[in-house]
């Protein structure tokens, strides 16, 4: 095949559709749901063409064939890339506070080093930072492809060197590769379809019980780019027929239905589950099997008229530089005021992407390209030392962005530590417990030694909030036990519309075992996010609601969930269950009230506000305190008339539960703020700082009822 034949005009619209349909998607998430997917379309793009690039223009017979592949790919991706990363950290030294920009630093080195995806999967969790935080999220979906061409020229290299009979084939990858075989056998595309359908279990399972893992992880997304590399092998063992079947009726009706679908696709589809299933999961075939369709179909109409439109094929040539540019702009934009921020403020915001990628294109990647054809061995060597340097001062940015620098923004600002940065809220010797963790799961909260610990925390995210500062109060004392979204009882799931099942009822049933048949554990501490339980829903600082839901669970192996009821009545038997096994028990039992919440997006509040200088919290960065007793008022009617019937009914050997509210720390007079004595207090909308933590911590800790006979 010459070279000349690998360019198709039709595919460059078919990347204009999908770069469109992801920015559709982060800037009107609402009108168009499902647009995420056309990175899914780039997978499979990225698959089939570069599979031909490899086959046409690479020996792939030994290592130095393989290495001017990777040399093309530096020279490919590189340029614009590092206009991106140093534009973006210079805008992230001046716009961002210290701690975020320490965030950045470590996503500037995942990124360069094509690890950003691993980095996100790490990081990723009931604690992690929001979206709009990490100006580099979208560099996942670059890691993955990078880690898939690491591996596919290797993979080739294997095949030719593999021992095979003697015969001949059709013209495919096998004999590119230099592989034969018996007649019409293609062991080939058996061996690319037999790792596909791997991927793809893998990728089922991952989005099952999972997800994190089965978004971030390569080898569940592979099966995407092996769907193209299948239909590279096809199109190779097709070229010298003559009749091409896309240019029948019933390839241009495969064309029209497969771009009716992948539009549709971008208007029904969602990032909540469906069915159970996480995305990628089974829905990531609709995207995946389309795209293949329009592949196939180079002569339709749709191919030839609409993907290869000269304003579609432009678009389509700056795709790269445009999705490298739009998201760390509409990060931004959105975390400026993501309460009130309409979608029309997103437009400029499109609009200058659009302008940075045609510039990019223009005067990078162009230039870059005419000057590797003279000297491509400078070229990539230059390319390859600038990515060096951008990920080693991301690492510093990283490893050493002073807190003591002179901040110019907010004294408040500098001073919020991201939790997933400072602290861990799982460790080793918690996880490995056999009776903690009898699953070997990772996706809890699990601090602290089980076998010596003589408090519990018993909670859910904002218990583990609380967990960091009673740690450091009072050290080798507490062993912390929860899970986001999981509340201390047996018998009961929860879960969110946006979430699915969220925390099912076995992990809060086996941290409760152990409390309850471990004689050194002598006091529990509860905390957990009642109000949202109860109450059912939340208001998130972007303006939509959660929906919390909660169910019983029958004690009965395999029985089914009991219907979903109201929340409050499933939410007061679980509080009056575990009120009578652990005081029963002979435990000490501390209910700790719910931590004001205040509803706003804390980065937004400390962040400056463009032409009025740098500026503290606006008055909306807090809560008063008759909202917050409104909100929980039904809550605290739950706790307290529970707690007070066991303590009226609780055997004498029976320690009486006690209930504190932490609003009495943390708010002053009618008024809880998110600043405090100059300290921010937390680091969302609802879950403490560390500062937060440690002055709750405080306040609690004098107040902890002593553990020698009640």
């Amino acid at each position: 095949m010459q070279v000349s034949a690998l360019h198709r005009p039709d595919i460059d619209g078919l990347r204009a559709i999908a770069i469109l349909g992801v920015l559709a998607f982060h800037a009107f998430p609402q009108a168009v749901p499902g647009g995420f997917i056309g990175v899914d379309v780039f997978f499979v793009i990225s698959g089939y063409v570069v599979s031909l690039s490899l086959i046409s223009r690479t020996s792939v017979h030994d290592g130095a064939g393989i290495a001017q592949f990777y040399a093309r790919r530096v020279r490919r991706l590189f340029p614009a890339l590092l206009c991106t990363l140093i534009a973006v950290a210079l805008a992230g030294f001046w716009l961002l506070p210290t701690p975020q920009l320490s965030l950045m630093g470590k996503h500037i080195l995942g990124s360069a080093g094509f690890a950003q995806n691993l980095m996100l999967w790490q990081e990723a969790g009931y604690f992690d930072a929001v979206s709009h935080e990490k100006w580099l999220l979208h560099l996942w979906s670059l890691g993955i492809e990078e880690q898939f061409y690491l591996l596919l020229p290797l993979l080739f290299l294997l095949i030719n060197r593999a021992k095979q009979a003697p015969a001949t084939v059709q013209p495919s990858l096998a004999t590119d590769v230099g592989l034969t075989t018996k007649p019409r056998a293609n062991p080939i595309l058996l061996l690319l379809a037999g790792l596909a359908a791997a991927s793809f279990a893998l990728s089922l399972w991952q989005s099952r019980y999972s997800p994190s893992a089965g978004f971030y992880w390569p080898l569940g997304r592979f099966w995407e780019f092996l769907l193209g590399v299948m239909l590279a092998d096809w199109h190779l063992r097709k070229a010298a027929e003559p009749r091409n079947p896309s240019a029948t009726p019933s390839g241009r009706f495969v064309a029209a239905s497969a771009i009716a679908l992948l539009l549709l696709a971008f208007l029904v589809f969602s990032e909540r589950p469906w069915q159970g299933w996480h995305f990628p999961g089974p829905l990531a075939l609709a995207p995946a099997l389309t795209t293949c369709a329009l592949l196939c179909t180079a002569q339709s109409g749709v191919n030839q008229r609409l993907l290869a439109h000269p304003l579609m094929r432009y678009v389509g040539l700056i795709s790269y530089p445009l999705y490298l540019w739009h998201w760390p702009i509409m990060a931004y934009l959105n975390s400026l005021d993501p309460q009130h921020i309409q979608p029309w403020t997103r437009v400029p915001g499109l609009a200058l992407a659009l302008g940075l990628a045609a510039l990019t294109y223009r005067f990078a990647e162009q230039p870059m390209r005419r000057l590797a054809s003279d000297y491509p061995k400078t070229v990539t060597g230059g390319l390859a030392t600038g990515m060096l340097a951008m990920a080693l001062g991301g690492y510093w940015m990283w490893q050493h962005t002073p807190t003591s620098w002179p901040d110019l923004r907010n004294s408040a600002a500098s001073q919020v530590v991201l939790w997933d940065e400072t602290h861990l809220y799982r460790d080793s010797t918690c996880l490995s417990h056999a009776a903690v963790n009898p699953w070997k799961r990772d996706d809890f909260f699990c601090r602290g030694n089980p076998d010596t610990a003589q408090w519990a925390l018993l909670g859910d995210s904002h218990g583990n909030a609380l967990a960091a500062g009673l740690m450091k109060a009072m050290p080798g004392q507490w062993v912390n036990l929860g899970g986001g979204g999981c509340m201390p009882f047996n018998g009961v799931d929860s879960g969110s519309d946006e979430l699915g099942l969220q925390c099912p009822h076995e992990i809060p049933e086996a941290f409760l075992r152990h409390v309850l048949r471990s004689p050194h554990i002598k006091g529990v501490l509860i905390n957990v996010r009642g109000a949202f339980y109860v109450n059912g829903t939340d208001k998130k600082p972007s303006g939509t609601e959660s929906r919390r839901w909660l169910r019983e669970v029958p004690p009965l192996s395999g029985s089914s969930p009991k219907p979903q009821t109201d929340n409050a009545s499933i939410f007061r038997a679980g509080v009056r269950r575990t009120l009578t096994e652990l005081g029963s028990a002979g435990k000490k039992v501390l209910w700790l009230l719910n931590t004001p919440e205040l509803g706003a997006d804390v980065n937004a509040c400390l962040r400056p506000r463009t032409g009025q200088g740098w500026l503290g919290p606006a008055p909306a960065c807090a809560i008063s305190a008759a909202s917050h007793d409104a909100r929980n008022a039904l809550y605290r009617e739950i706790i307290e008339t529970e707690v007070a019937r066991w303590n009226a009914h609780r055997p004498t050997q029976s320690a009486p539960v006690q209930v504190l509210n932490p609003a009495e720390p943390l708010c002053t007079g009618a008024l809880c703020p998110l600043v405090l004595q100059g300290q921010p207090l937390y680091r969302d909308s609802d879950h403490l700082s560390i500062q937060g933590s440690d002055l709750v911590a405080q306040w609690l800790v004098p107040r902890l009822p002593g553990l020698g006979n009640p």
